[in-house]
């Protein structure tokens, strides 16, 4: 055992190959079970195969039997029918055949066969396993196969699934494709019952079902049909008497139509087919009543598999691989079966032999046993079927008064238990009692009695009719006391969600103090939250799950027309996950948060890296489904940024919150089904507690076991007392501490390829994570750069998730380094170049898909910017900023959120850069520098350039005043310095805001002018006079050539320059002035604001020329 259990799932598989197939009729669900198959088959590493077209498949081979990937069965959870194809085949019942087939699985090394369709598909299957040996034999000898192969194909597993929409097939509950043509069949029943109440009519429909009448009586029990015919079980003799008389009797009581569903294999006692004509003929004849008929035929097959076959058929699918690959020789073949809630592994041959004793069985007349055969799910539909439509009320009445109420949220089904209560109630010879809004209407008298005729038509109605609120009983008990008193109620079924078991608990507790409490009660779970204790399941939740996954399938096809789309779902639930994980498993999500299963960021970043690797593949969309009270801090809110912030450049997402839809809509058929069984064992088990605690003429009841809540328990219902299940129950949470539907999880992650093998595990990741402490070392630089010529060579092949990876941990080793002292130049270098190749990897990633959204890369070496900030290391921030800068400055078209990003990094930088004032760390050349830079990210402000630029100016003077603080005395080496770093930023800048329009060109040009008369005026303090007319008149060419006319302020900058020269020197010569003058002249008189403004501040140059004059003087 402790082997088996160290076995690793993901190579069970290794060196091993499955073939699935579909045969026979097609049932909605096929294709959510080869999904499975294939899927899990694939993680266990083991080869799937697709086999078309069913044996016929498998005996052409060739192109029929095809590789399967994981890809390859995506879109498929919502398609009915099979799209592998299924068809008969005749090849396959001849030795020859099965031979030829044979031969095609040997050939590609197949030895496990998955087979999905009804007994005859199985038993065919089975007696191909029976043969194989023989079959290899001849192929042996015919010379079509060697030795060798045949030794490697010595033995051929087979498992059966069932695909069958008749569900008749023994040994299960329920078959593939059963719950989906009852949807359908109850659609239209829906859909005729409006015009039957309209006209008064009466309608007779044939369902499917061959020899089986399970379609037609679970149909007859959801839509309360009036009379059902199954060939299991013929009518008495003398059923047309019968008949007409049941037809008259709910007439009488008020219903304007009458429904009647026959099978389409329904016979009487001596064999003899019952057709819809014949009860036509017999209704319109004997009674007069407008009658029509409706075969429903094929529509029943198609249309989209309900989310019970969706689950059903991926369970199935699941187990179905692990029964092939746990077999050997000698197991025999087995068939995946469903038993209560339970799946199982049964023997195919032994289920085969018992469908077939059913038709033995009905073809002998014994038909009591023909329905035992059908199993016990079979036979318990018909006692309640006979219950509900063959039994009279007693004359002779009980005196027991039993009240009904809803408690909680409202929930579909909850008016089929409430219909199915009544109804048994008054059989059993009771009065009703209906209890308007649920403990408020108990306090407050809101009592009335019901009639049979009162709940008609509830079953296929949504909600609550009677009303039902959240309020508890311990608010008003002494009232509820005396309701109960004042109506004389006996027994009390509280139909609800966790408000109807904690308010059947308070009445219990309270059984002390109130006597009039020591009654039997009931609670019937029904809310679609499905987090009542004591129960796996819970009315109500199975129309919440379809109207969830119809809706993701919505959602999914959305997204899969969109491309590279993620959708954010929330489900309701409470604290708990059901909805949100069946919902996952049912429409095929990548990922189902919920609250039993706690998560945190890294989950959260391990599912943004799994949809980035999705999006490689053909299957560009994902959906995630969010459970409403999952985490209190990872809102959907949250994980919509987090997903919209991690997958720019890759996919973009958007969210949805379903809401109260969840409650609506018209009840399923499992639901209706639920709510009627479970309304009809309640008022039974009432009946019988009653009898229990009748003592000295009264009523009382104050066991544990005289107030229960009745829930299905794995495979079938069961009684427990409300007291014991306290020790169950998570009150904070709402929940039940244990809860089975969480051993599903597993196949959601895996269908969803949560675990999926990661094909670079010494890649990108693990090489950013040796990158990282490479940078811890000190000294390491090295072989850092060597590491980081590998990483050139893989980086460029991963998305710019990877890319933001590397980027990260080169942050995160910064931090770490910092505790031994700021980063040296060489290493600040190399950290610039680990990030310049995250870049040039990103760049290279999408530059062919072309898939990156609008300034991505740049977004996220601005987070750099912002994280180097924090961390005080200005050097490297302006270094990350600068290539930045470059990014940004060749744009050629305006991006949306371009003025944002270039003002927020200038403020980051320009702040940093301020706040460091110790040269040592930060030397005065390099902070101007990078002071310059930052003003640049200004002049690329398309959308601010009026006000946010030119505040550029300011800032200059802020910097080379700062400068000359530091300085102490400017030299002739730092002169140059600032002339080169002006002449780069206006070569920089007035190129790349050329391509931007020719008003902002000019307007930008006075700025950048302006900024370069201030640099001129620093110099001309440090008495660097030539250099500054040398640097104007050099600027005064280049920004003529950009605007195609003299520019003004330089012009007058220039000879300003001049004229403080000659003051400084301590010359009275007016030359300059007087040429001052005639350039003057000679300029355009109409200037922009801009222009007047620099204009300005040239004049303002000269007259600081002229006042200096005095102070020499």
């Amino acid at each position: 055992m402790a082997q088996q259990a160290s076995v690793d799932p993901t190579k069970m598989g290794e060196g091993r190959a499955i073939a699935v197939l579909t045969s026979g009729g097609d049932a909605q669900g096929m294709n959510a079970a080869v999904r499975a198959t294939v899927r899990v088959g694939l993680y266990t590493g083991a080869k799937v195969y697709f086999v078309h077209e069913g044996y016929q498949g498998l005996v052409d081979g060739g192109d029929h039997i095809r590789p399967a990937t994981w890809e390859s069965v995506s879109m498929m959870l919502q398609l009915g029918g099979t799209v592998i194809g299924s068809a008969r085949c005749q090849d396959f019942r001849t030795k020859e055949g099965r031979t030829k087939a044979a031969y095609n699985l040997v050939k590609l090394g197949i030895t496990n066969l998955c087979v999905i369709g009804g007994d005859g598909s199985l038993t065919g299957a089975n007696q191909f396993r029976t043969e194989w040996k023989d079959l290899l034999a001849d192929l042996i000898k015919a010379g079509k196969i060697t030795a060798t192969e045949a030794k490697s194909s010595s033995h051929l597993n087979i498992v059966g699934m069932v695909g069958s929409i008749d569900n008749d097939f023994c040994g299960t509950d329920m078959t593939i494709g059963t719950d989906s043509a009852l949807h359908r069949i109850i659609e239209i029943v829906d859909a005729i019952t409006t015009t039957a109440q309209s006209h008064q009519r009466t309608f007779i429909l044939e369902v499917m079902g061959r020899h089986c009448g399970y379609l037609a009586l679970v149909t007859a029990l959801a839509c309360g049909a009036d009379w059902v015919f199954i060939p299991e079980m013929p009518p008495d003799e003398g059923w047309e008497d019968h008949l007409c008389r049941r037809l008259t009797e709910q007439r009488g009581r008020g219903s304007r139509l009458n429904i009647i569903i026959v099978a389409e294999g329904a016979i009487d006692r001596h064999g003899k087919p019952i057709t819809c004509d014949l009860v036509k003929e017999l209704v319109s004849k004997k009674l007069g009543f407008d009658t029509r008929t409706t075969i429903l035929g094929h529509v029943q097959r198609g249309g989209t598999p309900s989310a019970f076959d969706r689950i059903l058929a991926s369970r199935m699918g699941v187990e179905a691989v692990m029964a092939l690959l746990e077999a050997t020789p000698d197991t025999p073949a087995c068939v995946v079966s469903l038993s209560g809630n339970t799946a199982v592994r049964l023997p195919l041959m032994e289920c085969v032999q018992v469908t077939k004793d059913v038709t033995t069985a009905m073809a002998d007349g014994r038909f009591d046993e023909a329905v035992k055969l059908r199993g016990k799910s079979f036979e318990n539909n018909w006692n309640t079927y006979k219950m509900l439509a063959h039994l009279h009320a007693p004359e002779t009445k009980s005196n027991i008064n039993i009240a009904i109420l809803n408690v909680g949220a409202p929930c579909a089904g909850m008016n089929a238990a409430v219909r199915a209560a009544v109804r048994i109630g008054l059989l059993q010879g009771h009065q009703m009692l209906a209890v308007h809004d649920s403990f408020d209407g108990l306090a407050h008298g809101m009592i009335e009695p019901i009639t049979w005729s009162g709940v008609a038509g509830w079953t296929g109605k949504g909600g609550s009719i009677l009303g039902t609120k959240r309020s508890l009983p311990h608010e008003f008990m002494e009232e509820i006391s005396l309701s109960i008193t004042k109506f004389n109620i006996h027994g009390i079924v509280i139909i609800g969600g966790f408000e109807a078991f904690l308010g059947g608990l308070e009445m219990v507790q309270a059984r002390e103090k109130y006597e009039e409490l020591c009654i039997p009660l009931v609670v019937v779970p029904a809310t679609v939250s499905n987090n009542v204790p004591g129960t796996d399941f819970s009315i109500g939740a199975d129309t919440a799950l379809n109207t969830i996954t119809m809706t993701c399938d919505r959602i999914k096809q959305s997204a899969a027309g969109t491309k590279r789309r993620v959708f954010i779902v929330e489900t309701m639930g409470g604290f708990c996950g059901y909805l949100a994980t069946m919902a996952g498993l049912a429409s095929g999500a990548d990922a189902a948060y919920i609250y039993e299963e706690a998560f945190n960021i890294h989950h959260l970043e391990m599912n943004v890296e799994h949809l980035v690797e999705k999006m490689k593949t053909t299957v560009k969309r994902g959906l995630i489904l969010r459970n409403e009270k999952c985490n209190a801090n990872y809102t959907t809110d949250f994980i919509f940024n987090l997903y919209s912030e991690e997958g720019k450049g890759v996919f973009d997402c958007r969210k949805n919150v379903l809401g109260h839809m969840q409650q609506g809509g018209t009840p399923s058929p499992f639901d209706r089904n639920f709510g009627t069984k479970m309304g009809i064992k309640s008022v039974l088990w009432l009946t019988d507690k009653l009898k229990e605690c009748y003592r000295h003429g009264r009523i009382f009841a104050n066991s544990q076991d005289s107030a229960c809540v009745l829930g299905m328990r794995k495979r079938g219902l069961v009684f427990q007392p409300l007291a014991e299940l306290k020790e169950e129950t998570d009150f904070e949470h709402r929940i039940p501490k244990k809860q089975l539907w969480l051993e599903l999880r597993p196949i959601l992650k895996i269908l969803a390829n949560v675990f999926r093998k990661r094909k670079t595990p010494e890649g990108v990741e693990m090489k950013c994570l040796k990158v990282e402490e490479y940078i811890k070392q000190t000294g390491s630089s090295e072989e850092t750069r060597h590491l980081t010529q590998e990483l050139q060579k893989h980086v460029s092949s991963h998305p710019g998730l990877q890319g933001r990876t590397l980027c990260d941990r080169v942050i995160r080793a910064c931090n770490h380094q910092l505790g031994a002292g700021p980063p040296d130049r060489e290493h600040i270098g190399l950290l610039v170049e680990l990030v310049e190749v995250s870049v040039c990897g990103y760049d290279r990633c999408v530059g062919a898909e072309a898939q990156s959204s609008p300034l991505y890369m740049e977004k996220i070496l601005f987070h750099i910017v912002k994280k180097l900030s924090s961390l005080k290391v200005p050097a490297l921030c302006s270094h990350v900023a600068a290539l930045l800068f470059h990014r940004l400055s060749p744009t050629q078209q305006v991006q949306e959120d371009h003025g944002v990003l270039v003002r927020s990094c200038f403020s980051v930088l320009w702040n940093e850069l301020s706040a460091v004032k110790d040269d040592a760390l930060l030397p005065p050349r390099n902070r101007l520098g990078f002071q310059l830079q930052a003003l640049g990210f200004l002049l690329l402000d398309v959308d601010a350039a009026a006000s946010f630029s030119s505040k550029a100016p300011k800032y200059t003077e802020e910097a080379m005043v700062e400068f000359e603080r530091s300085c102490g005395s400017v030299t002739r080496e730092d002169a140059a310095f600032v002339l080169q770093e002006m002449t780069e930023l206006f070569n920089r800048t007035s190129s790349a805001q050329a391509r931007q329009g020719s008003h902002l060109q000019t307007f930008n040009l006075f700025v950048l002018s302006e900024m370069m008369l201030l640099a001129a005026k620093m110099l001309c303090r440090a008495g660097h006079h030539s250099l500054a007319v040398g640097f104007l008149d050099e600027m005064e060419v280049k920004a003529s050539e950009r605007v195609g006319c003299r520019c003004t302020p330089l012009v007058l900058g220039k000879w300003a320059v001049k004229v403080h020269s000659e003051m400084r020197a301590g010359r009275q010569n007016g030359q300059p002035l007087t040429e001052c003058a005639r350039e003057l002249r000679s300029l355009p008189g109409d200037l922009s604001e801009a222009g007047g403004q620099a204009l300005l501040e040239g004049c303002g140059l000269v007259s600081w020329a002229v006042e200096s004059r005095s102070e020499k003087g």
